[in-house]
């Protein structure tokens, strides 16, 4: 149960983060990603840091509603560029996570899977990753503006 609901909270802040992508307002900055061998997932990305964790959404908002697919992608202890292993723990403090979601419903968290930053002006890098469901999220690779919040 715990775990429903630290995925359920971490799915809604991907929702808010990716609140800055509107209808004509892509920068430039994208997420691609192969979601189960196809090449279907190429959004506008935006990044949040609020002290050392930080949060990566890959999400079109064309209407006033979001657009699925999402991608969210969640690291509690950011310390810039390097890699970092995705796990299961339910820990908020310790998390590293990525999320799909197909359609408006319940998060499907990794089971396995990694982020590497590469750089940070801007945020860039790469992430692949297995859901709680099955899905397969690889070739990952984003650059975004990462806000960071004080």
């Amino acid at each position: 149960m715990k775990n429903i609901i630290t995925c359920t909270l971490l799915f809604a802040f991907t929702l808010i983060a990716g609140i800055g992508c509107k209808k004509g307002s892509d920068s430039g900055y994208r997420m691609t990603a192969n979601i189960n061998g196809a090449t279907t997932f190429n959004t506008a990305c935006r990044a949040q840091q609020t002290g050392t964790q930080l949060h990566i959404t890959g999400q079109n908002q064309t209407t006033t509603t979001d657009d699925f697919p999402v991608i969210g992608l969640y690291i509690s202890n950011y310390t810039g560029p390097g890699t970092y292993v995705l796990n299961t723990t339910t820990d908020p403090n310790l998390m590293n996570t990525g999320i799909y979601d197909a359609s408006l419903s319940v998060a499907n968290p990794s089971i396995n899977g990694s982020i590497v930053i590469t750089s940070t002006i801007p945020l860039k890098g790469t992430f692949s990753f297995n859901s709680s469901t099955g899905a397969s999220i690889t070739s990952g690779n984003f650059s975004c503006i990462n806000t960071v919040v004080y």
